[in-house]
């Protein structure tokens, strides 16, 4: 291999990597709201939690839910990513508690009640493992039944919690959007380790070249 192909494939690779590192961020989980599934109390001492998985693992960055509330405006709730147990949360792995989201109507209601869409930018991100079970968990710490998780079709994998009695099945999904940055295995890095070993190799041989000549 001739010094000139081996810079192109260098330039090669190093667009290639520039092109990874600039990855731009992205919905990773995406459980759309389904007006027509039941919506559940998350709040007071009740506690939901969804599963998910994220194929190529991934850096949560921002999260976002849909629901409404019965008894006035939301503004205290608590985010909590749970360790997989056996298909129920296990350790909490992260928790952010008394934060505001911001909101929007989504043009549904639910029982006569405006649903919104909750939207809000993790202070620090949560570090999905490609291909591992979690469990995301939205609640309002609130005193009295309020805040009221809308429902998904896409997934039945939720539980609920009352009282610290243990987590129990739910038939439905939660609505929620989890986004930020996927991470998968940069398909460029065989081809730089590949071509650092040529350049390599052409550096040893010009070198030998050079102490043969003197």
């Amino acid at each position: 291999m001739t010094l000139s192909k081996l810079s192109s494939a260098a330039v090669g690779i190093i667009a290639a990597l520039s092109t990874i590192s600039g990855v731009q961020a992205s919905t990773l989980v995406s459980q759309p709201l389904d007006n027509s599934v039941q919506a559940v109390n998350a709040g007071y001492n009740q506690q939901i939690a969804d599963a998910f998985s994220i194929a190529t693992g991934g850096i949560i960055s921002s999260v976002s839910w849909d629901g409404f509330y019965s008894l006035g405006s939301v503004s205290n709730f608590q985010i909590v990513f749970y360790q997989n147990n056996s298909g129920k949360p296990g350790t909490a792995l992260y928790t952010i508690s008394g934060i505001t989201p911001t909101q929007a109507d989504t043009g549904y209601k639910k029982l006569g009640y405006t649903v919104y869409q909750f939207d809000y930018t993790l202070p620090t991100s949560f570090d999905a493992a490609a291909g591992t079970t979690y469990f995301f968990s939205v609640y309002e710490q609130a005193s009295s039944y309020n805040f009221i998780w809308s429902g998904s079709a896409m997934n039945a994998g939720s539980v609920f919690n009352l009282n610290g009695s243990g987590w129990f099945s739910l038939q439905e999904g939660q609505a929620f959007t989890l986004s930020g940055t996927a991470t998968p295995l940069p398909a460029a890095l065989p081809l730089f380790a590949t071509g650092l070993g040529a350049l390599g190799l052409l550096g040893w041989r010009r070198k030998r070249k050079a102490q043969a000549a003197a």
